[in-house]
């Protein structure tokens, strides 16, 4: 049934009523409506001219009972057309708002009795639910068309998607059985669907590659058959030198222990050098400080030297003065004439011990002077002699280092020759193991070679087409170590 079997147009008592409904609501229209779709879209200022006169027929369309077909088939057309932009939540929110402003509009600033009042409002309520009834229908409508479209598009992708994968699964079964034949030269040649060319392209890569790898399996199955005699001989000169070399590693171990015990000895005499540096340098140092008391020893003896002398020149100044003082008395004890006699052998003396005070201090200096020589020079073979012990301190001190240095090394190089014996003799062990481990191989290779040959026949029974000619690897001849 259609929405126009449920909704009819009102008799003409509730028509009359609905033009007086309309008579007082039409004046606040306007302002619901903006209020409506402001609801919707907040920047909304002015309902459009054209959606306005719109509204304003349905209005009057609704609120008179006057559901025509002209009022059916637009309301079809808001429908539709509310369906591309609103959900029906959101349109039923904005329709109540579009519904209470109508009831308000009815009930401000009117004066009726409660039986008027209850019939307008009841009629105008009528109204406004009829005409949400008419666009639910249309929305609904609007929704199952679009399912039922969208429906009938995934049956028919689902029939075409279905139709693919036959082929698909038909295409792979053939290769597969293919495989099963051991037909490595079938590939998948058929155009199949989008979805399936990875898996084509995959299929025929992996065919390819298995072809090639058992060609060169096939191939070089015969080449390590080729290769076993060469192998068998190569083992049994290895066991040789493999006895060879057991004999010279032990000569090696002796050989390394008899150097040991002399890095040993070496490392012992070098604790004992370095005893005996550290004392040298000891004695050095001790002579140093030694030489240093002498030196100023010889700087003090140079300053009481000079101090004599300042003495010795006071003396020779007593004697000069002595000496005048002589002379002065002899010319008085000849003035004096036989009284002055006496005097004059007193004064004679004084002037004779004077002129020998001068001559000892003379000599006195000159003895000085050659002790303030001999001192200065000593004081410089001293200073000398002092910088050459601190000279040969750091020698000794250098001396000391080195030979740390080197009983360090010799005792790390005991140790890591400790080291290499046992690892020779891990070697000597090694080596005898790899003798047993020879002729284990020996045994192993001639199985091999069995299998070899076992794994040649089973490659011929796949079908290899004639993939890229490969080019079969030669047979090495083997070296012994």
């Amino acid at each position: 049934m259609h929405i126009e079997d449920y909704i009819k147009t009102w008799p003409s008592q509730d028509q009359a009523a609905g033009e007086s409904i309309h008579a007082r609501v039409s004046k606040h229209l306007d302002a619901v409506l903006l209020e409506a779709y402001s609801a919707i879209d907040a920047t909304l200022t002015a309902v459009p001219l054209d959606v306005l006169a719109r509204e304003r027929r349905k209005f009057r369309a609704i609120t008179t009972g006057n559901f025509s077909p002209e009022y059916f088939s637009e309301q079809a057309v808001i429908a539709k057309n509310i369906a591309q932009f609103l959900t029906f939540p959101e349109y039923l929110l904005g329709y109540a708002g579009y519904a209470s402003g109508l009831v308000a509009g009815l009930l401000k600033d009117t004066s009726w009795s409660r039986a008027k009042r209850d019939q307008e409002v009841r009629l105008l309520l009528r109204s406004v639910f009829s005409d949400v009834a008419v666009v639910m229908f249309h929305f609904f409508n609007e929704m199952n068309e679009k399912a039922e479209g969208e429906r009938e598009a995934f049956n028919q992708a689902r029939e075409a998607e279905a139709r693919h994968d036959e082929e698909i699964v038909n295409e792979i079964g053939k290769a597969l059985r293919a495989l099963e034949d051991c037909q490595l030269s079938y590939r998948i040649d058929a155009e199949l669907p989008q979805k399936a060319q990875q898996m084509k392209s995959n299929f025929n890569e992996a065919t390819e590659r298995l072809a090639t790898a058992m060609s060169m399996i096939r191939d070089l199955s015969n080449t390590v058959g080729d290769t076993m005699e060469e192998i068998s001989s190569a083992t049994n000169d290895l066991s040789q030198r493999t006895e060879q070399q057991a004999a010279a590693v032990e000569e090696t171990s002796a050989a390394l222990a008899e150097i040991n015990q002399t890095v040993r000895r070496t490392a012992e005499g070098a604790v004992h050098a370095k005893q005996v540096a550290s004392e040298a340098r000891a004695d050095a140092a001790r002579s140093g400080e030694i030489m240093s008391q002498a030196e100023s020893a010889m700087a003090a003896i140079a300053h009481s030297s000079g101090e004599i002398n300042q003495i010795v020149s006071v003396i020779d100044e007593i004697a000069f003065q002595t000496n005048l003082l002589a002379l002065n008395a002899g010319v008085e004890a000849a003035r004096a004439g036989d009284a002055g006699k006496g005097f004059a052998v007193v004064a004679s003396e004084v002037r004779t011990l004077a002129q020998r005070s001068s001559d000892a201090s003379k000599q006195i200096r000159s003895l000085i002077g050659a002790s303030a020589e001999q001192v200065t020079k000593g004081v410089g073979l001293v200073s000398s002699t002092g910088e050459v012990l601190k000279a040969i301190v750091a020698k000794v001190s250098d001396i000391d280092s080195l030979i740390t240095g080197i009983s360090a090394s010799a005792g790390e190089q005991s140790a890591a020759l400790g080291e290499v014996t046992s690892a020779v003799g891990q070697m000597d062990k090694v080596i005898q193991q790899n003798a047993a481990m020879v002729e284990e191989s020996s045994a192993a290779t001639k199985g091999l070679r069995d299998r070899v040959r076992e794994l040649a026949q089973l490659v011929e029974a796949f079908d290899l087409g004639a993939p890229a000619a490969q080019h079969r690897p030669q047979p090495q001849r083997l070296q012994a170590a």
